[in-house]
């Protein structure tokens, strides 16, 4: 519990230090005008945190976190995907799971993104009576919201759905914070 309030703080306090630095590194008013206003203008290569809430199959509240390394193109394309991992506890279960998840820009309305995601995965839990390893298929919706050049805040809402393992429902905050390529 501590621990998952230290991440949430981190999370919030990294958020806010980066948006206040990419304000104060800004160019000159000139400079800005040429510029987009939200997102990027080139391929971005971000690493992503999450923190993650699911109700398992039997009814279990599991909780965790995932990490992401994800290639985003908003200039051409307007989707990205990447790899994922993933650790989430609760109800005495244990899932970790990693994967390979893509996305696509539907609407972009100021700073402001919905997309679609889908994954594909594997997933080891540590007790019965799904213990094992298991494939995983995701789709879900992914909300964004740039808050600087490339910072970008989102929640996203997933269905799992697991070969041996029940299906279910995951809720996430995610910060992505990237570097343009």
């Amino acid at each position: 519990m501590a621990t998952r309030r230290a991440l949430t703080a981190a999370l919030v306090a990294l958020c806010l230090s980066s948006a206040s630095t990419a304000a104060a590194a800004q160019g000159p008013p000139e400079e800005r005008k040429t510029r987009r206003i939200w997102g990027p203008a080139e391929t971005v290569s971000f690493w992503s945190a999450a923190v993650t809430r699911s109700i398992d199959g039997d009814g279990a509240r599991l909780r965790g976190i995932c990490v992401a390394r994800e290639i985003f193109d908003e200039a051409e394309a307007d989707m990205g995907g990447g790899l994922w991992a993933s650790t989430e506890t609760g109800g005495r279960q244990t899932v970790v799971r990693a994967g390979f998840s893509y996305r696509a820009t539907l609407v972009k309305a100021g700073p402001v993104r919905l997309a679609p995601r889908f994954a594909l995965g594997v997933e080891g839990r540590g007790r019965s009576p799904d213990k094992g390893v298991d494939g995983v298929v995701v789709s879900g919706l992914d909300l964004g919201v740039w808050l600087g050049e490339t910072v970008q805040l989102g929640v996203f809402v997933d269905r799992d759905f697991g070969f041996r393992s029940p299906t279910r429902n995951e809720v996430g905050l995610v910060l992505r914070i990237g570097r343009i390529r």
